[in-house]
């Protein structure tokens, strides 16, 4: 469940341009993501295609796929193989934990934006950082990660804007690199995996079904979450194969707050969510301390949120003969959307491959280009991606001491079921409001 970030002033975070905490912390990134995320970086591909545009001494983006809290420490481990530092976009939320986690981010690299508004500071910096060329910028074109590392997301266009903006800021190139991350099991994850089922099974209190496959005990719990969902929201289960349901759910939500903006319902869930949510950061901004004062917001933002996770459950991710890592990261995100658990099943390892680059000053100024070039970056991003799962799990070498069967703790406690749908209490009944509201005035 995500935090109200909103709520909060925004203060833009800037970057510690200083490479002193990285070089020093280098030893230690490893084994801490070894640790914190059961994850191990195997292979880099692609380099070349990294190396080349350093050489031409370009402003370099780099644009991957998001999938993973571990990703940007990832693509950190990987830079390190070309003994290069990066610098990364990071959302406003992640600059909201205690001064010592914020210290580190800076210090990393990292720096912060205010996502689905105009955050013009985190623009100016991100065009110097690439003007003057001396670190490449990682962006997520996705704005978060949907837990379904075998597909890219639908991109907003904040890279697209960067880009062309630092093109007309400076004469030395300014390119894209497509970037793709994939996660793989390094050994068998099933009875991992079956163990933490039964843990899900057990909190969504399902009674057991002994014989039953793993994916259909997935799926099982899937069906059971969103009825859950939709009961709270609607009162009643509807009808229809799992993806319908889920989209139905969404496009009723978004429904009860598309005529407060006067909007058509136009795009797909995610374009619908983020342009509705646009609209709220921008009268959050606006109403400056008085914001809190405003629970229709709070209200609308928590149901946003909602169409935001319906979206990125994505039932069809599981269709025909889906791969042990695609039912991993269902279980994963369930854990994750309702009881607020992040933690690892099993080791992974994972695979980084760099994409070539695409020059930003083959795209014009005006807006059909910009969407050019979103979508020759989406169709990059999907392809290098493509090439990495095409290859397959990578063969690993055997060493002494290396715990594949570790058996990964939550840090935190699971919150109880009753306490994951209460969060939503006051939004449903809002919601129900709205909805006869809006059925008194079509009388």
């Amino acid at each position: 469940m995500h935090s109200r970030y909103y709520v909060k002033p925004y203060r833009f975070q800037p970057p510690d341009r200083r490479t002193i905490w990285a070089h020093l912390a280098r030893p230690y990134v490893a084994p801490y993501v070894r640790r914190a995320f059961g994850t191990e970086l195997s292979e880099v591909t692609g380099l070349e295609h990294l190396q080349a545009s350093l050489d031409r001494q370009a402003g370099i983006l780099l644009a991957a796929n998001h999938c993973r809290s571990a990703d940007p420490l990832v693509l950190g481990m990987a830079g390190a193989r070309i003994r290069r530092f990066f610098y990364y976009l990071a959302s406003f939320h992640l600059f909201q934990q205690p001064r010592l986690e914020v210290w580190k981010l800076r210090g990393f690299g990292a720096m912060s934006v205010l996502r689905d508004t105009a955050d013009h500071q985190a623009l100016r910096a991100c065009i110097q950082i690439l003007t003057e060329a001396r670190r490449p910028l990682v962006v997520f074109p996705e704005g978060t990660y949907y837990r379904r590392n075998d597909s890219v997301g639908p991109l907003q266009h904040g890279v697209s804007l960067i880009c062309r903006r630092a093109a007309h800021a400076t004469r030395r190139p300014i390119v894209i690199h497509p970037v793709a991350i994939k996660y793989w099991f390094i050994d068998d994850a099933e009875a991992a995996l079956a163990r933490r089922v039964t843990r899900l099974e057990l909190q969504f209190r399902i009674p057991p079904a002994p014989g039953m496959s793993l994916l259909a005990r997935v799926l099982r719990i899937s069906d059971h979450a969103l009825g859950l969902w939709e009961q709270e929201f609607l009162g009643r289960t509807n009808a229809g194969t799992l993806s319908e349901r889920t989209q139905q759910l969404a496009h009723t939500l978004l429904q009860s707050i598309e005529p407060r903006d006067n909007v058509v319902p136009e795009g797909s869930i995610i374009e619908r969510v983020r342009r509705l949510r646009r609209s709220r950061v921008n009268r959050i901004a606006q109403l400056g301390q008085r914001r809190v004062a405003d629970p229709t917001l709070c209200h609308e933002m928590d149901i946003l949120y909602l169409c935001q996770l319906l979206f990125s459950q994505s039932p069809d991710y599981l269709d025909g003969a889906p791969s042990i890592e695609r039912i991993g990261e269902t279980v994963q995100r369930l854990e994750e959307d309702w009881f607020d658990m992040d933690c690892p099943v099993a080791p992974m390892t994972a695979v980084v491959q760099f994409g070539p680059a695409i020059d930003a000053r083959a795209f014009s100024d005006q807006p059909a280009r910009r969407d050019q070039l979103t979508a020759a970056l989406g169709e990059a991003m999907s392809e290098t991606l493509a090439q990495v799962v095409a290859r397959g799990r990578p063969t690993l070498p055997r060493r002494r001491g290396r715990r594949t069967t570790r058996e990964f703790q939550p840090v935190h406690p699971m919150i109880s079921l009753d306490e994951a749908i209460g969060r939503f209490h006051s939004s449903s009944a809002a919601f129900r409001g709205w909805e006869a509201a809006l059925g008194a005035s079509q009388a």
